[in-house]
Parts: structure tokens; C-alpha cells; sequence
């Protein structure tokens, strides 16, 4: 069960540019357009405004396609847009393909106002136009028309509602003029003075003191929860507190509203609560914490009000980070950003080999299940393939685990881990509604301080996703990818440990032509290389 694919965008030289036009028309819910911001020479001053071109950036640089960061241009020149220069800016070259850069904002913002245009060089093909969008936590809450050179500048003002993530897009579209061409030379895409504004009631996730209830496994693990419903920390039998915190959030979704509190026969509570966004589309979560052995089993059930409706569902663990804290996951690389030395605060993708089975200190990691789903490649370093987050700290008497069930539907499943110890699970993309109730399984696990454990527990716990059928096992062994159809020694090949034989298509005359086209088994067809195929 692994989808998903990469993210990627682009690097520009702003020493030319001309016609500086600029872009946008319509929003769509959770935003609205101002003729004027309000935003001052000394913005770097307020506590409540930060610059996004300040905090550090991630995305894959694939190709010639990169994002230069433009902060505080010392040049004096800037980028002038319409009658305005702006000195904070993100700027990539339009390309023939979508691109994406995102940002981790550990849930400390409110809104995001920016202003987004094309800037056409000297030259440049008249007919590039592309579409802007900005998405928090995977949910998209900006759209704009198609925007070309022309197109009338607009400032926007969006809430991103505490978002962890926000990413933002830019796709290149096809013109009727240009028989249906994607024409980008030339043209760069602008995302100009992206400011934030802090949350002033920013929500605290750090535990509360006392709790409200205990949940205790046979072994004398257990967690406390308050009366809201958070895990407010986890209980080593030794009598150690460890203040860990968790809770499951939705996307967009303005605090919850508890409504009804159960015990479980089995030692265990439920906690349902009421939850809206600003759409006024309304759910109800209900949390399950039940004592297993070594393990905490954690369910949340969604059902919808009315309407069918999508946001992320988020499933979220703090961990009191320190010095000492470090964490695992399967990442396909443990550190796969590395900062830019050109460009202050452009994280690019660092594709060198680190070794994967060294855990690590906390970072600020966004890392998709499988494969980022906006390209085919799986080949960068932020995905992860086992949902599992393995923790090990010297204030622990053990090593933890944070567990998604693979039974469950991994549609869109991002990784999001911060400095600061948290970890997300992101599901993205689920329907909500009232016929349907979507359901997500994760265990809190107890295990010796080394990640391999918790990696061991859930390949017992889960077996079918490690352990082949048993008529896979007579493939185990050495194999090939080779042209050679002709006669093996198949004896000798069985002693050196030899399985499988699997036929490449190097000798057809193009990628994928798996069959010959020959009327009848017996003919022979001359692919034209070194070899027959019959």
C-alpha cells in the first residue's frame, strides 16, 4: 500500500525584468481581497507580522527548475510590481510542469496576505498564463483564474486557520492561441511580501497539569487524558510521567466542542466531539483509547452532519523534545534537505546517502507515504514507507512508538514532524458525510529503547504487510534482468542460489513493447538485436 510522488520547482535570476505585471482575480472561501495591507517600512518590528520569505523553505529541485527566496534585498533594486517594489518575494521560473514549494509553520499562524503575478522578460512568448493556488494542511483555499501579463493585480488576504503546512502552487496552462502549447519561457511566477500574522491566542499543546483519566495496559504502561479529551502524558510502570500530548484535529476546523464522554469495558474512554469549519460543514470525532499489551490503541471515528464534504484528518503526538530526543521512521533519507548555500532560508533536496538505520534528532520534516502524488518519480528523500515514528530519549525508561494501522485507506498520507517534537499523520482527501463513517487506527507502543522494537512489534502486530505468501518464498533467492532467452544451466544456477530469470526489453524496438507481435507461438520474430525473441 504505497502511493504518492514529489514535490519539485525552480531558481531565477532577477536582473532583467520587464513589464512587471501582476495577477489575480477570484478567491475562493477563506479569503477575501484589500486594496491595501497596511504593511509598513517596519514590519520586521511588529511581533505579530513575520515575513514567510524569513522562515525556511522546502522543496525538490529537479532539473533547471528551482525558487530563489528574495529577503530584505540589500541591492536596493528589488522587484517592482505595477507601481510598487517589493524587497521580500518568491520568484521561479514558469515551467512546463507543476511546481510547489511549502513551508512548516508549527500551527503559529492565522492569515497570509500576499500578492501573486507573472513577470514576462524581454522577448518572452505573450500567450504564458497559469493558475495560482495556496493550500494549508492539504486542503486548497486559494484558486485563481487563469493569469497572463494582463491580467489586473489583486492583493489577497487568506486565513490559513493554524495550518502546520502551507504549500504554495503554480501551474502552467495550455493557450488556444498557441494550438494548445504550454509556452513558459521567459516567464516568471511572483508570490510578492508573503507576510503572516501570529496567532495571539496560539493554541497550547503542551499538557496540562492533573488529568481527568487513566487508561493502564497489563504491563503498568499507561497514558492520563484530560477532561477535553487529550493525552496529557504517558505513565512508565517505573512511576515515570513523561508530559506527551496528543489529540486528533481536522484540517481547517475551528477548535472542537466536547459533547459526550464514555467509559469502555475494557479499562478504556471515548471522547466524541463536535467539530465545524468556516464553510459551517460540521462533523462529529469520536476518540477510543483501549489498553493492549505494551500498547495503547487509539481509534477515531468521523461522521459528517449533512453535506458531503473533504478536509485532513490529523492525528497528532507531542513529544517533550530535548538535546537527547531522537526519532526513526522508514524515510527513504533520515536528513533530505539541506540548506542552499546561494539562498538563504531555500532548503533543497540533498540527495547524498546517509545511513537510514541511525535515528535522528527532531527536525522540520513534511515527508509523503510512498510517493509525493504530484509526480511519478519516488526517487527523492522525503517519503517515508512504514507508518511508524520510533522514539528514543535518556529522560525514558523505554523506547515508544507512534503506529498507523496499514489496514487502514492510506489515500494521501503526509508525515510531518517539527524541532519541537511533534508528529502529524496526515490523511488527506477523505469524504466526509453522514452515510459513511471514516475510520483511523494508531497505537501508542512500549518497547526497549532501540527503534528496531517498535519496528518489530508492528511487524507481529501486522504480519501480512512483512511476511511474503508462502508460494513466494520459491522465489526467494538471486536474480537477473537480462536479455538472455536462450537455454540456462539450470542446475548449476540452483546451486549458486539462483531464483528467478526476468527478461528485459533492452532488445525491442521500443519501451514496453512486452509481447512480439508474432501470429502464432512458433514463429520467430528478429527484434533486431543481438538476440531472437520468439
Amino acid at each position: 500500500m504505497l502511493p504518492k510522488q514529489l514535490l519539485l520547482l525552480s531558481l531565477v535570476s532577477l536582473g532583467q525584468f520587464s513589464t512587471p505585471l501582476f495577477a489575480y482575480r477570484q478567491a475562493t472561501t477563506g479569503c477575501e481581497f484589500t486594496e491595501d495591507f497596511s504593511v509598513t517600512e517596519n514590519v520586521q518590528n511588529d511581533e505579530e507580522r513575520v515575513h514567510l520569505t524569513s522562515l525556511p523553505s522546502f522543496f525538490i529541485n529537479k532539473a533547471n527548475e528551482q525558487f530563489q527566496i528574495i529577503n530584505n534585498d540589500t541591492s536596493g533594486q528589488g522587484i517592482t510590481l505595477g507601481n510598487r517594489t517589493y524587497y521580500q518575494a518568491i520568484v521561479t521560473d514558469l515551467s512546463h510542469r507543476n511546481q510547489s514549494i511549502s513551508y512548516i509553520l508549527n500551527r503559529k499562524y492565522t492569515e497570509l496576505t500576499l500578492s501573486i503575478g507573472l513577470i514576462t522578460l524581454q522577448g518572452a512568448p505573450v500567450h504564458s498564463r497559469a493558475i495560482f493556488e495556496v493550500y494549508a494542511d492539504g486542503n486548497r483555499i486559494y484558486h485563481s483564474e487563469p493569469v497572463d501579463k494582463n491580467t489586473f493585480p489583486e492583493k489577497l488576504r487568506l486565513n490559513i486557520n493554524r495550518a502546520m503546512e502551507i504549500e504554495l502552487w503554480v501551474k502552467p496552462i495550455a493557450d488556444n492561441e498557441t494550438s494548445g502549447r504550454i509556452t513558459p519561457a521567459g516567464t516568471k511566477a511572483v508570490w510578492a511580501e508573503p507576510l503572516l500574522t501570529a496567532d495571539r491566542t496560539t493554541e497550547d499543546i503542551s499538557p496540562a497539569e492533573g488529568y481527568s483519566y487513566e487508561i493502564k495496559t497489563p504491563d503498568g504502561f499507561g497514558i492520563s487524558v484530560n477532561k477535553d479529551g487529550r493525552i496529557t502524558s504517558i505513565n512508565e510502570a517505573s512511576g515515570n510521567h513523561l508530559p506527551l500530548c496528543g489529540q486528533t484535529r481536522l484540517g481547517g476546523c475551528e477548535d472542537a466542542q466536547l459533547i459526550k464522554t464514555d467509559s469502555l469495558n475494557n479499562g478504556g474512554f471515548s471522547f466524541t466531539h463536535l467539530v465545524s469549519d468556516n464553510d459551517n460543514n460540521r462533523c462529529y470525532i469520536t476518540e477510543y483509547f483501549r489498553p493492549e499489551k505494551n500498547a495503547i490503541k487509539w481509534t477515531v471515528e468521523i461522521s459528517g452532519e449533512s453535506s458531503a464534504w473533504s478536509t485532513s484528518v490529523i492525528p497528532w503526538i507531542k513529544w517533550p523534545a530535548n538535546e537527547s530526543s531522537r526519532y526513526w521512521t522508514a524515510w527513504s533519507s533520515p536528513d533530505p534537505f539541506r540548506q542552499n548555500a546561494n539562498y538563504s532560508n531555500n532548503n533543497l533536496v540533498d540527495n547524498r546517502w546517509k545511513d537510514p538505520l541511525v535515528t535522528r534528532p527532531f527536525s522540520d520534516v513534511a515527508r509523503w507515504f510512498g510517493c509525493d502524488p504530484a509526480w511519478v518519480t519516488s526517487t527523492s528523500g522525503n517519503l517515508f514507507s512504514i507508518p511508524i515514528v520510533s522514539i528514543i530519549d535518556s529522560n525514558s525508561t523505554y523506547g515508544y512508538s507512534f503506529v498507523q494501522s496499514p489496514d487502514d485507506p492510506l489515500l494521501y498520507l503526509k508525515l510531518i514532524t517539527t524541532r519541537e517534537g511533534l508528529v502529524e499523520f496526515q490523511h488527506r482527501y477523505h469524504r466526509i458525510d453522514s452515510v459513511h463513517t471514516l475510520h483511523f487506527t494508531m497505537y501508542l507502543v512500549q518497547h526497549e529503547k532501540d527503534w528496531r522494537s517498535g519496528l518489530a512489534w508492528m511487524t507481529r502486530h501486522y504480519p501480512d504487510y512483512f511476511e511474503p505468501v508462502e508460494s513466494a518464498k520459491n522465489l526467494f533467492g538471486l536474480s537477473a534482468y537480462t536479455t538472455w532467452i536462450n537455454e540456462l544451466d539450470t542446475l548449476k544456477l540452483r546451486k549458486m542460489g539462483f531464483k528467478f530469470n526476468w527478461k528485459t526489453i533492452f532488445d525491442s524496438p521500443y519501451p514496453d513493447m512486452f509481447m512480439p507481435p508474432a501470429q502464432k507461438m512458433e514463429n520467430i520474430w528478429n527484434t533486431g538485436g543481438s538476440c531472437a525473441c520468439e
